[in-house]
């Protein structure tokens, strides 16, 4: 789960969120476990926020209703980079 601190808050986006209950989207969980493993959570809140050139260039936020499977290879690719 994506979180950050903020005026003495944790916050915790919406777009990780589905439904009227508001569950954990498994879109976003599936490129987490991708992130995590190279990523500290600062820089996966900001990979999620940041315009990625394997998405057209859009923000993987912007594309992950519509195209969660786009979001998890562009995930895994930037965890292959960043791994080395």
């Amino acid at each position: 789960m994506i979180s950050f601190e903020w005026n003495a808050l944790r916050w915790l986006p919406r777009f990780q969120f589905v439904g009227a209950g508001l569950l954990p989207d498994p879109s976003v969980a599936l490129a987490l476990e991708e992130l995590n493993a190279v990523f500290d959570e600062c820089e996966v809140a900001q990979w999620f926020a940041t315009r990625n050139s394997s998405l057209a260039d859009r923000a993987p936020v912007d594309v992950i209703g519509a195209q969660p499977a786009a979001v998890l290879e562009a995930a895994r690719g930037d965890r292959f980079i960043a791994d080395g």
